[in-house]
């Protein structure tokens, strides 16, 4: 018998519990029958019983399987070493997916940044210029040599080598105070505010 254990006065149904390790009391607390039971005792034989049973079970269908394990290796021997190697087939699998994942991201990022890089290419060769606005819609299609603008007239010019310029289209335009004329991208003449 150990501290705390439960008794149960089986004539009265009167039940306690023992505050120290005294042993067994021989008579109820409060009817004085000597008719009581160690309900801790019968609580921890239930356990071990069923612990024992517990044991026989696991005992059984360890042996079970074994048994059936040894037909399949008989039988078939494919299915067995799947069945063997099951975790370490799974955790290879696993590794193998997150590699091809892996390369695929790493491939995808690749070609994210060539991308990226392409389009930052594009917009210092492009050179966009922010609040600006078009005046003549006219689509001149620039060479790769040689800078355009707008000349003094408000025709749209090419300079040549060092101190020549070309006219290539004669168009007039009004410049006012204020405004830099330029030559788009698009080919069309366009102008910014200068303060």
């Amino acid at each position: 018998m150990t501290s705390r254990d439960y008794f149960n006065c089986d004539s009265y149904g009167y039940e306690w519990r023992t505050r120290k390790d005294v042993g067994e009391p021989s008579v109820c607390p409060h009817c004085k029958s000597n008719d009581i039971a160690n309900e801790s005792a019968k609580y921890r034989e239930n356990q071990e019983e069923i612990r024992r049973a517990e044991e026989k079970r696991e005992k059984f269908e360890l042996d079970y399987y074994n048994k059936n394990l040894l037909k399949l290796k008989e039988n078939n021997r494919f299915v067995y070493i799947l069945v063997s190697t099951r975790w370490t087939l799974l955790i290879i699998g696993i590794v193998a997916t997150l590699i091809t994942i892996g390369w695929l991201l790493i491939v995808l990022s690749i070609i994210g940044f060539f991308k990226n890089n392409s389009l930052k290419s594009n917009l210092k060769s492009n050179k966009i210029v922010p609040n600006s606005e078009k005046v003549a819609r006219i689509g001149i299609n620039k060479e790769s040599r040689g800078t355009y603008f707008i000349d003094e007239q408000g025709n749209v010019a090419k300079k040549l080598g060092r101190s020549g310029q070309q006219v290539v289209a004669v168009f007039g335009i009004k410049k006012e105070k204020g405004y830099d004329y330029f030559l788009d991208d698009d080919g069309d003449i366009a102008r910014k505010r200068l303060y």
